[in-house]
C-alpha cells in the first residue's frame, strides 16, 4: 500500500476493500479525463520548462464514454450523499488531503460524521458500479 489518503483508510480499516476499490475506480476515471490535480516534479529536467496539458481537440469514442461515465457517476453521489458528501470524497480521493482522524489512534465521536459521509459516498460509487456492469449485460 501507498501513503495516500485512501490507502491509510483502508490499512487501518476505517473502510471496507469493496469502497476501498470503488474509489480507485472513480479516481482512476477522474485521472483519466483531467490528469492530477498537482503538477508533476521537474526536479529531474531542470533545463526544460514545465508543459501544460495538452487539449483534446477530437476526442475519440472511448473518451467521451468514459466522461460519461464518470459524469453519472459524480451526479449518483451528489444525489445520493450532497454536495458535503462528494466535496469530503473529492478531498480525500482526488487531492489526497488526509482527514484529521488519520493523525490519532484512538477514535474519536466527532470524526464520525466525516468518516460516515465518506462511507456512504463510496458506498454509492460501488452501488453505481454494480448497477452500471448490469445494464451494460
Amino acid at each position: 500500500m501507498s501513503s495516500s489518503p485512501i490507502d491509510i483508510l483502508c490499512e487501518r480499516k476505517i473502510i471496507e476493500l469493496d469502497q476501498y476499490n470503488a474509489g480507485l475506480t472513480f479516481w482512476y476515471l477522474h485521472m483519466k479525463i483531467f490528469g492530477k490535480p498537482f503538477p508533476q516534479s521537474n526536479a529531474g529536467k531542470l533545463l526544460s520548462p514545465i508543459r501544460g496539458r495538452l487539449l483534446i481537440t477530437n476526442p475519440n469514442k472511448k473518451d467521451e464514454e468514459i466522461y460519461s461515465i464518470y459524469n453519472e457517476c459524480r451526479k449518483n453521489i451528489i444525489r445520493q450523499c450532497g454536495q458535503s458528501g462528494y466535496k469530503i470524497l473529492s478531498e480525500v480521493l482526488i487531492f489526497h488531503n488526509n482527514p484529521p482522524y488519520i493523525y490519532y489512534s484512538e477514535v474519536r465521536a466527532k470524526d464520525s460524521a466525516h468518516k460516515n459521509k465518506l462511507r456512504n459516498a463510496l458506498d454509492s460509487i460501488k452501488d453505481f458500479f454494480r448497477n452500471f456492469r448490469k445494464k451494460k449485460r
